[in-house]
Parts: structure tokens; sequence; C-alpha cells
């Protein structure tokens, strides 16, 4: 599979999986392809609440717009032939920002570092594509995760109120690259 991503100021990139493991990232993570969608969205299902990320979560037709045209990737890590987590990737075209839409692990992976090796992945993945800026948002009743983040290197820069559907508030969080 071949994903084309465009960032600001530069000559569109050509992602392959072959690309990603030269650059560095875990071999065991690879670029989502229409064969995994099921198990994808299998995955969503148990790790978010549909009633309190509505539109925010995956979907056939979304999973196959990042994979065809979307300026996006989705890398996913397998584990003994199941998969374990997934990361989703957008970036903008118009700046040098790539942001988290989503990472979720399955619950059977959960306190084996699933998510830390997904964030640490997609910040080699940032170096590589020359990104400045990564950005994030998280429920703000979910201080676990904020926690994580912070942990990774994220810090929060804006609250944003009546983000998602049931009124809960967002807190938006950055980790800038250093030069």
């Amino acid at each position: 599979m071949i994903k084309v991503i465009k960032i600001k100021e530069t000559k569109p990139i050509l992602i392959t999986n072959s690309l990603l493991w030269k650059k560095g990232i875990d071999q065991r993570i690879c670029l989502v392809e229409k064969k995994y969608t099921d198990e994808l969205l299998l995955l969503e299902g148990i790790c978010y609440d549909p009633l309190l990320y509505g539109d925010f979560l995956l979907t056939k037709s979304k999973i196959y717009h990042i994979i065809n045209h979307a300026n996006a990737i989705i890398l996913l890590i397998h584990i003994s032939n199941k998969l374990a987590g997934y990361i989703q990737l957008a970036f903008k075209s118009t700046s040098n920002k790539m942001n988290i839409e989503s990472i979720a692990v399955h619950p059977s992976f959960r306190s084996n570092g699933i998510a830390k090796l997904l964030m640490i992945n997609a910040e080699k993945l940032f170096l590589f594509m020359g990104v400045n800026t990564m950005t994030l948002e998280v429920r703000q009743d979910k201080k676990y995760l904020r926690d994580f983040y912070e942990k990774v290197g994220f810090v929060s820069y804006k609250i944003v109120k009546d983000y998602y559907y049931d009124g809960c508030s967002c807190i938006k969080m950055k980790k800038t690259r250093k030069f």
C-alpha cells in the first residue's frame, strides 16, 4: 500500500510500510488497509462509547476515505495476529501540524505499553516528516488520559466548552518539536 501525505511547503511524501520501518517505526506497526476494516471497527466499538463520541467515531466509509483520499493515516499494531491498537493521524496540508485524531488499545492489551508504543512511533513519524507540532483533543473528564499525554510530552493549551455530544469540554494539547 502507498499513501500520499502533503505537508505545507513540502513535496508530497509517499508513505509505505517499508518506508515507515526503514525510518525506525516498530515493525509490528503497519498502515491500515481495507482488509483490516472490520477488526478496526470492532476495536473502535469496544473502546469508544458512541453516545459520548458520536460522529467522531470511525465508520467504514471514513476508513476508506482515509485509505484512499484523506491527508491522514491510521497505524495499526497487531500482537499474536490480533489487533492490539491503533492511532489515527491527520496532517494539515496548510501547516506543519499533525493531529492525533484517536488512539485505542484493546482492553486485553492494556497496561502493556501499547499506547506508549503507538505514541512513540507517531512521534518518529512526526520527526521524519518534518512536522513542527502534534496536537490532540482529550475529554476534560478523562484525567488519566491527560496524565498519560503529559507523560509523553504534551501540554494543555486550550479548553473548548461543550465539545462532545454530552456537553463535556475538551482540553486541547500539543507537543512542539524541539530544534
